[in-house]
């Protein structure tokens, strides 16, 4: 596809021409980042959470099928703009009873969607924002805050700069939203090969050196109303 895929149709395309999986879910690396991303939230959400678990974009169920086996007491909303992705995510989760799938655009997701709102609410948008037109993505966001006030924020995306973001201009968009960041995990580096396990560790405690090398970073914002 020569331009970033936005609407349903577009997904929905883009997923028909690819098998189902345009970006290759079965690879060693993909694997290995949401394993990661999974370690990183487990160190903010108890193994016993009994609230809602909210999970934007979440494709073909992969980080679902995580999030429902780790976090078995929760109720979890797998979200995705693409019907065939929700398709394949439903097979794959078949046997799930903590799961419902929700087929919309997360620019427009709301409350209405989800039973027993008042509960407590962790939302992941993990690898999805970006696909967003800019100018969308920060009304998004504050959609999210405006609906779930209370609920802190997963987010990982690439901090190399358009299309995506650079580490300022995300946590900038989501202090505007009402969000500070409490913590982040480097996934993986842009480059350097097999030195890269050797400098991971110097991007998670150096900021510059962060953003200069940094490919996928997770992210866990708060809303300024748990800031003490």
């Amino acid at each position: 596809m020569e331009e970033r895929p936005r609407t349903q149709k577009d997904f929905d395309n883009w997923f028909a021409q690819s098998n189902g999986d345009p970006w290759n879910y079965n690879c060693k690396s993909i694997k290995n980042r949401l394993d990661e991303s999974l370690g990183f939230v487990k160190k903010y959400v108890p193994v016993d959470f009994t609230g809602n678990l909210i999970e934007l974009g979440a494709f073909n169920g992969d980080f679902t099928l995580k999030l429902c086996n780790h976090f078995r007491f929760a109720k979890i909303f797998a979200n995705d703009i693409s019907e065939i992705a929700i398709i394949q995510a439903k097979e794959k989760l078949k046997s799930i009873n903590n799961v419902t799938f929700v087929l919309q655009d997360l620019l427009n997701f709301n409350s209405g969607n989800i039973d027993g709102v008042k509960k407590e609410t962790v939302i992941f948008l993990l690898e999805c924002l970006y696909y967003l037109k800019e100018e969308e993505r920060f009304p998004a966001i504050k959609n999210l805050k405006d609906n779930y006030p209370d609920a802190p924020l997963f987010c990982s995306a690439p901090i190399i700069g358009k299309p995506y973001f650079t580490e300022d201009s995300l946590i900038l968009m989501m202090k505007h939203a009402g969000y500070y960041l409490e913590n982040f995990k480097v996934l993986n580096l842009r480059k350097f090969g097999r030195f890269r396990y050797l400098l991971l560790p110097f991007a998670n405690i150096f900021s510059a050196i962060r953003k200069a090398i940094a490919n996928q970073v997770i992210y866990y914002f708060k809303p300024y109303e748990d800031k003490n």
